[in-house]
């Protein structure tokens, strides 16, 4: 009997309840262009680095992207091989307002503010400077990054003396750096920073730092205050709740208690006595202004701190920057007559190109026309010249073959093999059928059998004839 042939089917591994959702039109969020409002002055900035820094400097940058949050670019990637420009040129489409640029000197780091793209630029020295990092970890309650830098932070400018252009100058590039907030539609919930620039006169330096806004109910205990901000108190270890209130009851912060710090603030439809608590995010920075430029980091100087210049001197600064702008206005224009006429030049090749492809294309097909005529007329002769040569060409044949018929047998060859009889020499056969037929009319009067088939057929029977013999 024969053996049961057993099937295996294959079950699918992957079916449609298996994969879920399929053909779904996935629709991108983050990439979308979003519609821009044209009368959004909101100031952004960039935080770039020039040339090679240290590590810490590095992380300096870092830190005062955050500082500047929410509208500036915390993840930006500065490569090696970009320059200024290349910044500059995006600004445009991305609204952006301010540069701020790290690079390391033998002396110090440096930080450049410029207002883009017409400037001016401020040079600082970074005399010292804490990352944030050092700031939260010297710190016994230390404050994390977490939804205050979803709103940009409040300005605050202090003890700058405006009497001063420079200081009138740099006061106002500090406030245009940040957007301004708006007194009757503002929200205080969202004012959870402040950024606060303090001016030094005996040293000269600015003292930059970044703080954490905390609002606290005021004239309460701690007690009170940790069972207002928790939900379930611990109270096994004691036998009343006013036990939990009582026990620390003159335990206040001194921090925001005193009657003259104490804010209102209104929550909702009632006002409470609040206390502001400030804590430090960091980073801390003393700056000391080096100069100011009048353009995009480079053009006349305005203000050096450092280097003090006559009037003579400051004359001829100018007469060599006008000389180089001049000339570097004529190089421009040179290059911008050398590109029209470029342009000229590749415009006329092209007219004079498609002018010759066209005479050319013209040309190639009245020759062609005119081989193809030649080509008739050339075949036409080669026929009447093929039907003319057509019956001295098989009577030669059939002499050749007949001579050979009598020399290998020793007779004359048989009426049936088509083959002419032996004529008279210098006499022309003038017979139907050396003349064959007519060409392209009736039938063919020889067999149609070619001169190898004619030999072929002699030689076979020749061999029978030398058996008969």
């Amino acid at each position: 009997a024969p053996l049961p042939v057993f099937v295996r089917h294959r079950t699918p591994t992957h079916t449609r309840a298996s994969c879920g959702r399929m053909g779904k039109k996935r629709k991108k969020t983050r990439t979308h262009v979003q519609n821009k409002d044209e009368n959004d002055k909101t100031p952004r900035s960039f935080v770039v680095h020039r040339g090679k820094l240290g590590k810490d400097d590095e992380q300096l940058m870092y830190d005062t992207r955050y500082m500047m949050s929410p509208y500036t670019a915390l993840k930006l990637k500065v490569r090696r091989s970009n320059v200024l420009k290349d910044f500059v040129h995006v600004a445009g489409q991305l609204s952006i307002t301010h540069l701020l640029v790290f690079s390391r000197s033998d002396v110090a780091t440096n930080l450049r503010i410029a207002r883009i793209p017409r400037g001016p630029t401020l040079t600082f020295h970074i005399d010292s400077y804490a990352l944030a990092g050092d700031v939260l970890s010297a710190q016994k309650t230390p404050k994390s990054r977490g939804a205050q830098f979803k709103h940009p932070p409040l300005i605050v400018l202090n003890n700058f003396d405006n009497k001063l252009l420079h200081m009138q100058l740099m006061t106002r590039v500090f406030q245009n750096m940040f957007p301004s907030i708006p007194l009757a539609t503002v929200n205080l919930r969202n004012i959870r920073r402040v950024v606060l620039f303090n001016f030094r006169s005996d040293t000269g330096l600015v003292e930059l730092r970044h703080y954490d806004i905390g609002v606290r109910a005021a004239g309460t205990s701690k007690s009170v205050r940790s069972l207002l901000q928790s939900d379930i108190p611990d109270l096994s270890q004691l036998e009343d709740i006013s036990d939990f209130i009582l026990r620390n009851a003159a335990a206040y912060e001194s921090e925001g208690e005193d009657a003259d710090s104490g804010v209102t603030v209104a929550t909702g439809a009632l006002q409470q006595q609040s206390a502001i608590r400030l804590s430090e995010l960091g980073p801390r920075m003393n700056l000391r202004l080096l100069k100011i430029e009048e353009g995009l980091c480079g053009g006349k100087v305005l203000y050096h701190s450092l280097i003090e210049k006559s009037e003579k001197e400051l004359k001829d600064i100018e007469k060599r920057r006008e000389e180089k702008e001049k000339l570097k206005a004529a190089r421009k224009a040179e290059q911008e007559r050398n590109v029209q006429k470029k342009a000229a030049q590749k415009a006329e090749h092209k007219q004079k190109c498609a002018v010759g492809q066209a005479a050319a294309f013209s040309a190639e097909s009245q020759h062609k026309a005119g081989s193809d005529g030649e080509e008739e007329e050339e075949e036409e002769e080669e026929e009447m010249e093929g039907e003319q040569s057509a019956p001295v060409t098989a009577a030669a044949e059939d002499d050749d073959d007949a001579e050979y018929y009598r020399q290998e047998v020793g007779e004359e060859p048989p009426p049936e093999l088509g083959l002419s009889q032996r004529r008279k020499k210098n006499k022309p056969d003038t017979s139907a059928d050396a003349r064959g037929p007519p060409s392209g009319k009736g039938k063919a009067h020889l067999p149609n059998m070619t001169r190898a088939d004619r030999k072929a057929l002699l030689l076979k029977r020749t061999k029978a004839k030398k058996k008969k013999l």
